[in-house]
């Protein structure tokens, strides 16, 4: 009965197209909707200490090529620029869009963050299998699919600049030693 209301008030045989008119549906819908908006601000909650490993998924692997792979295969440098920055939004994020110094103390909390943006975007991934738990098959494929059209540009964009950072830390770090 309250199927045949609501498509009555719809028009419309897809129980999906049903999203907003059902209050099942729109709660659980809501939930994925601010998901991102709850895991920038606990991503920004995580200790940095979780952070300073170069192990997991931080590790660069010898086919990323110092972040190179991403210049030749994902033309990164044409694009990296229209990008958000999720440090924008927190009065205590750190913005990656540009260097804003090039001192070692900065560069080592680029990094640090830049881990921290990739481990958030992975993390907004995971979740999309709750798609398949409440809609057709093909609603959650369409929904992977975003997830990762959505959250790789931005993961690329840290892997492509956390090899180029360290790069320039370890010669800063190798300067020092010489110097002292």
């Amino acid at each position: 009965m309250e199927r045949e209301k609501n498509k009555s008030i719809v028009g419309a045989e897809n129980e999906s197209i049903l999203l907003f008119y059902n209050n099942d549906y729109y709660f659980k819908y809501s939930i994925v909707v601010y998901y991102p908006y709850d895991f920038w601000f606990f991503g920004n909650k995580f200790p940095k200490r979780w952070f300073v490993n170069n192990k997991g998924i931080y590790k660069s692997f010898s086919w990323e090529d110092g972040g190179r792979f991403y210049e030749r295969v994902f033309k990164i440098k044409k694009w990296k620029k229209y990008l958000p920055d999720g440090g924008d939004f927190f009065s205590n994020g750190f913005a990656k869009k540009e260097l804003k110094a090039k001192d070692l103390e900065y560069l080592l909390t680029f990094v640090q963050e830049a881990k921290r943006a990739e481990l958030v975007h992975w993390l907004q991934i995971l979740p999309v299998v709750i798609f398949f738990l409440f809609n057709h098959w093909w609603v959650g494929v369409i929904m992977i699919l975003y997830a990762i059209a959505v959250n790789m540009p931005c993961i690329i964009a840290q892997r492509y600049n956390r090899p180029r950072l360290e790069r320039i830390i370890n010669r800063k770090v190798k300067v020092y030693k010489v110097v002292n």
